[in-house]
């Protein structure tokens, strides 16, 4: 005996596998066109140039506990983006694997 599919669950599952490649796709786009814009804008050169800055500029007022505290942040902040892209992709994997080949 044998469970037949419900009617219409194909044509469901083929326009969900086609948001998934689409929502994959603007997502995609997206990271590179902000990645283009922080370029063009010099985003990384003035980030460096200001690092640069900080750290060769001592200043009378700043709190060193502060700035590294504040370092931590930025870091923690990095890797935090970095594990939610991954789990995303990881999860747009597991999802088409999931569906299989429609």
């Amino acid at each position: 005996m044998s469970i037949a599919k419900p009617p219409g669950l194909d044509e469901t599952l083929a326009r969900f596998n086609g948001a998934l490649s689409r929502l994959e796709t603007a997502l995609e786009a997206s990271v590179q066109r902000l990645a283009d814009s922080h370029h063009k804008a010099g985003y990384l050169e003035g980030h460096a140039a200001g690092v640069r800055e900080a750290h060769s500029t001592s200043r009378p007022d700043a709190d060193p506990a502060e700035l590294e505290a504040a370092r931590v942040r930025e870091a923690d902040l990095c890797r935090a983006v970095e594990e939610a892209r991954a789990a995303l992709k990881d999860a747009m994997f597991d999802i088409k694997a999931v569906l299989g080949p429609l």
